[in-house]
């Protein structure tokens, strides 16, 4: 049995890409994480998590316009 991912698997450099999450999920992540208030130590992983976020959300877009 195979894994079905929302935006399928794109070859990329020659290795299988990705996309676990769609377009508008990544989209309401950095969203819900922009409205989130964090103290102290907190604030460099959410720096971190919204980092990581941002550049999948990079990368879907790039690969799914072409």
């Amino acid at each position: 049995m195979g894994i079905n991912f929302k935006n399928g698997v794109k070859i990329v450099e020659g290795k299988a890409f990705v996309h676990p999450f769609s377009q508008g999920d990544l989209e309401n992540m950095m969203a819900l994480l922009s409205n989130i208030e964090v103290k102290g130590s907190d604030v460099q992983i959410l720096m971190d998590l919204k980092a990581k976020i941002s550049k999948e959300y990079q990368l879907l877009k790039e690969h799914t316009q072409t």
